[in-house]
C-alpha cells in the first residue's frame, strides 16, 4: 500500500515538473513578447523624439534662412550651406519611413553624394546637439 502511495505520487511529481516545464516555457514566451514590445514601444519614441527635434532644427535653419545676416553677399556660402542642410533634413523629416531606406536612396545621381554624407552627419550631429541641449 504504501508502495503504491508513492508510486501515485512519484507520478504525480512527474506531472507537476512536466506542468511547470509548460508554464516557464509560456512565461519565457510572454516574457520575450513583452520584451519586444517595449523595445518597439522605445524605438517608436525614439524615432519620435528625433522628428520633433529635427522639425525644431528645420525651424531653427528657417528662421536663419529669413534673417537679414544671410542676406549679404559676403554671407552666400553659409546660406548655401544651411539650404543644403535644411533640404536633406525635410527630405529625412518628409520620408515615409525612416527604416525603409535612407536619405542617400532618395537623392538623384547628379547630386554629390559624398556632400550630401558630410551635410547628414553634420545633421545627425545638430540633432544630437539639440537633443542634450534640450536634456
Amino acid at each position: 500500500n504504501v508502495e503504491k502511495n508513492l508510486e501515485m505520487s512519484k507520478k504525480q511529481i512527474e506531472q507537476l515538473k512536466s506542468e511547470v516545464c509548460k508554464y516557464k516555457m509560456m512565461s519565457d514566451s510572454y516574457k520575450a513578447e513583452l520584451e519586444h514590445t517595449l523595445a518597439s514601444l522605445n524605438q517608436d519614441k525614439k524615432v519620435e523624439t528625433q522628428n520633433q527635434l529635427g522639425q525644431i532644427l528645420l525651424d531653427r535653419i528657417e528662421t536663419m534662412l529669413d534673417s537679414k545676416d544671410l542676406k549679404a553677399p559676403e554671407q552666400e556660402a553659409k546660406c548655401k550651406k544651411l539650404k543644403k542642410r535644411h533640404k536633406i533634413l525635410k527630405k529625412y523629416l518628409t520620408a515615409p519611413t525612416p527604416s525603409g531606406g535612407s536619405v542617400r536612396e532618395s537623392l538623384t545621381d547628379d547630386e554629390d553624394l559624398s556632400d550630401e554624407s558630410s551635410t547628414m552627419s553634420q545633421v545627425a550631429t545638430a540633432l544630437r546637439n539639440l537633443e542634450n541641449n534640450l536634456m
